[in-house]
């Protein structure tokens, strides 16, 4: 059970100093929780967010103050972040805003777009609750997220960037909605935890490297609008045995295939509605 300690401050020209728990106030154990609740921020010098574990700032106006990854250096101890109730469209750039920040969960506010290297290298990072209104995730959202076991997709979403999560070696479960229409290359590579996949019903395309080096990848579920599969989508799934497709022989044989799509994985052959395809 984590101490509360909770620091309420009403209206501050936030420095690095003042905001250093060791300044505000010093934790008894390592399991103290500091929480700032901060209600007016006049400014915010760089690294003003400094070795806090969780920042509510949900009633502050102007984010353009202090919502800017030069305040969230590479904090050690930042465990749990909700910004559920933030305003994204008063955010000037979120890129690179907890990169490499120790987080363990974040519950993300309602947006249409998530920036590029939003949690990259997060290594802690086991949970993330993305917002319903999502409509795109941007390049190497949470790549090297190395300790996400799973997450969910909203079904708003049509388009995830490339290697969005590269890396990410835990994860065993992703649901992807059938809204998906774009999907990158790269975006599962090195996912070695990941066993079984159901791509989205309205995906055209397989971009290369998609599941490169996935070691233990056994299944992938594919829909009849596939129209392309590029070269190492399956490279070394050495584990690869069974591609369902849900149409006809005859639909299989109209998708053009990359010389290497299969390149390092042992599928013999693809499952079809009314037969097999050997490979």
């Amino acid at each position: 059970m984590k101490n509360l300690i909770v620091y309420i401050n009403e209206k501050l020209k936030i420095t690095k100093k003042m905001l250093s728990p060791k300044k505000i106030l010093t934790p008894k154990t390592k399991n103290d929780l500091i929480i700032m609740i901060i209600h007016e921020v006049k400014s915010v010098d760089e690294s003003g967010f400094l070795d806090l574990n969780h920042i509510d700032v949900s009633n502050i106006d102007n984010l353009n103050s202090v919502f800017h990854k030069k305040h969230f250096p590479d904090n050690e101890i930042m465990l749990d972040i909700d910004i559920s109730s933030w305003k994204l469209d008063q955010v000037e750039d979120m890129e690179f805003l907890f990169y490499n920040d120790k987080i363990n969960s974040v519950i993300l506010p309602d947006t249409k777009k998530l920036d590029e290297y939003l949690f990259h290298n997060c290594e802690n990072l086991t949970e993330a609750i993305l917002p319903p209104s999502l409509a795109e995730i941007e390049n190497y959202f949470m790549d090297y997220c190395k300790k996400l076991k799973t997450i969910e997709i909203p079904d708003s979403v049509t388009k995830i960037g490339c290697t969005a999560f590269r890396n990410c070696s835990s994860l065993t479960n992703i649901i992807l909605p059938d809204s998906i229409t774009n999907m990158r290359e790269g975006i599962f590579s090195n996912c070695d935890k990941l066993k079984s996949i159901k791509l989205p019903k309205k995906l055209e395309a397989l971009e290369y490297d998609m599941f490169l080096y996935c070691s233990n990848l056994e299944e992938v579920y594919l829909s009849n609008n596939i129209k392309n599969i590029e070269n190492n989508v399956f490279d070394n799934c050495k584990k690869l045995t069974k591609i369902h497709y849900d149409g006809t022989m005859s639909e299989w044989s109209k998708i053009k295939l990359d010389n290497n799509w299969l390149e390092g994985s042992v599928v013999k052959e693809i499952i079809c509605n009314n037969g097999t395809v050997n490979c």
